[in-house]
């Protein structure tokens, strides 16, 4: 009978030992997970931040083009699309002739469509540089009245090469939707 407890404490304290030391480790492997884990949270919400910052700076900018250049801000808010459908158009197309066992890449209709897509790809950049730029004049000339002056004379001047831009966007989807239907 003495054999048997002292196999059972034996046992028993065996046990405890692995499960003490399981349970330390456990306890490091939470503290370091939590530490992570609060890391992530922390850097999560500062990218919340920023991403909430952008689009606040994005309405503002948006705000800013619909009152003082509307011309520019249209074309901004119109580019998108026009470069969404010409996507959409090269992608059927790029189906169309891998189906048919051909190289998207080597059709000259293709490569039409998506250097249209890439030129307004960088007037939108361009566009959106020039009313950011524009923004901050406008802020400047708020700050300093004797700027007015200057800011309106170049606020007309972006106004007419706006309208000269946005025609030359116009004449380019037109041009591609010609394609299309042909």
């Amino acid at each position: 009978m003495g054999y048997t407890m002292n196999a059972n404490r034996e046992r028993w304290s065996g046990r405890l030992e692995v499960w003490a030391c399981g349970s330390f480790f456990a306890l490091c492997a939470l503290t370091l997970v939590g530490g992570n884990l609060a890391v992530g949270v922390a850097e999560h919400r500062a990218e919340s931040q920023r991403e909430q910052a952008a689009r606040e700076l994005e309405d503002e900018l948006t705000t800013f083009g619909r009152a003082q250049i509307p011309t520019l801000q249209q074309l901004i808010d119109d580019l998108p699309g026009w470069i969404g459908q010409i996507d959409e158009r090269c992608r059927r197309l790029a189906d169309e002739l891998t189906r048919l066992h051909r190289i998207p890449r080597r059709d000259p209709d293709y490569q039409t469509w998506k250097k249209q897509a890439d030129e307004l790809r960088v007037g939108l950049t361009a566009a959106r540089s020039q009313r950011e730029e524009l923004y901050l004049e406008y802020r400047k000339a708020e700050l300093a009245p004797a700027g007015k002056d200057a800011f309106l004379q170049r606020l007309a001047e972006v106004r007419q090469e706006c309208d000269r831009t946005t025609e030359k966007f116009k004449q380019v989807v037109a041009e591609r939707e010609k394609l299309g239907r042909e």
